[in-house]
């Protein structure tokens, strides 16, 4: 009986996968298209089939690995929308992530180590650019022109992920020095980004509601110690940590409610944006188009004031059957965008 053909999906497969080992093995130069058929156990001729030439064959192997990548780098940059805060901290996690994910340098040829490592930032590209536009739309950024920017933050971002684990950690934080400086941020802002509070967590949290105790008088730190494990499992909870990962500001809210429950920052931290920041990062924690809610407790004063300016900064207004404006109880309503946020706005920086 006769040896039923492999499905032609299955045979680009097989020269694909051949041309990919080969090229990690010896490199571009040395492989040839006889070697590439060989390998996948076929004729020349159908490699010329489906690919015009070697260099074709080089393309689509590197596009082909690099897919899953630049699917993650568009979400990241998707995401940047609804949480603009952490978005460039989420876009070079996942460019760490990515690099990561490449064969080990002593596995390759070194002309596929820089051909990879050259495709990834080329892939990375134009989602950082669009994360970018989108920060500056915000006015949560400065900097120049956003092409121009990101060529040069993935090229200085390229340095970091060549260098070994041994490097000083003085030369990783001038290269993130450096960065700030290019996108126009104070010294240090890079430390104060939200993010999701861990169990280790907790006694720094507790050493800050010790700090703002006097803005909750009715809030018993027994009962937030109690209760803060579960926020923090349910991924409810969001902390700011400065240069030296002391928490300064907190958030908790609920998916199940869309409330807020908690945020502060502490006194030497407040004037800075970092409220907003938590509040914004905290709402794009829950779904588009439900209906997010504050309580503003407890007697006026500078503190609520406070709360009050920042929620209707963002388009909180009061809820038509809930308490009179700057009575004791008082709940402010927002429903959450689809996409960018309307007030959100140059008046930020």
């Amino acid at each position: 009986m006769a040896k039923k053909a492999a499905p032609e999906s299955s045979r680009r497969q097989l020269l694909e996968q051949a041309a990919w080992e080969l090229f990690l093995e010896k490199g571009f130069e040395a492989t040839s298209i006889r070697m590439i058929a060989e390998r996948a156990g076929c004729e020349v001729g159908l490699l010329y089939y489906y690919f015009k030439n070697k260099d074709e064959v080089f393309e689509a192997v590197l596009a082909d690995r690099l897919e899953a990548a630049a699917e993650r780098f568009a979400a990241v940059a998707e995401c940047a929308v609804r949480d603009p805060y952490r978005a460039l901290y989420c876009f070079f996690t996942e460019l760490q992530y990515q690099a990561g994910q490449q064969p080990e340098k002593g596995a390759l040829h070194w002309s596929m180590a820089e051909a990879i490592h050259s495709r990834l930032l080329q892939t990375a590209r134009p989602r950082l650019a669009e994360c970018l536009r989108i920060l500056q739309g915000y006015g949560l950024i400065r900097g120049g022109e956003p092409d121009a920017t990101a060529d040069l933050l993935l090229h200085g971002m390229g340095a970091v992920l060549r260098l070994s684990e041994g490097t000083p950690g003085e030369y990783r934080r001038g290269q993130r020095q450096a960065a700030e400086r290019l996108l126009g941020l104070p010294d240090g802002e890079s430390y104060l980004v939200p993010f999701y509070a861990g169990f280790g967590d907790i006694p720094g949290w507790m050493a800050l509601l010790e700090q703002v105790r006097g803005d909750f008088p009715g809030l018993e730190p027994s009962s937030v110690e109690k209760h803060l494990p579960a926020c923090i499992d349910a991924r409810e909870a969001l902390v700011l940590r400065d240069a030296e990962n002391i928490i300064v500001g907190a958030a908790a809210f609920s998916r199940r409610t869309c409330k807020m429950d908690f945020l502060s920052v502490v006194p030497p931290y407040r004037g800075r944006g970092l409220g907003k920041s938590l509040l914004v990062t905290a709402l794009a924690q829950l779904p588009a188009g439900t209906t997010a809610t504050v309580s503003l407790d407890g007697a006026p004063g500078p503190n609520r004031e406070v709360m009050d300016k920042l929620c209707r900064s963002l388009g909180f207004a009061p809820r038509p059957e809930g308490a009179a404006s700057g009575s004791a109880a008082e709940t402010l309503a927002l429903q959450l965008p689809q996409g960018r946020w309307p007030y959100l706005g140059k008046q930020n920086r």
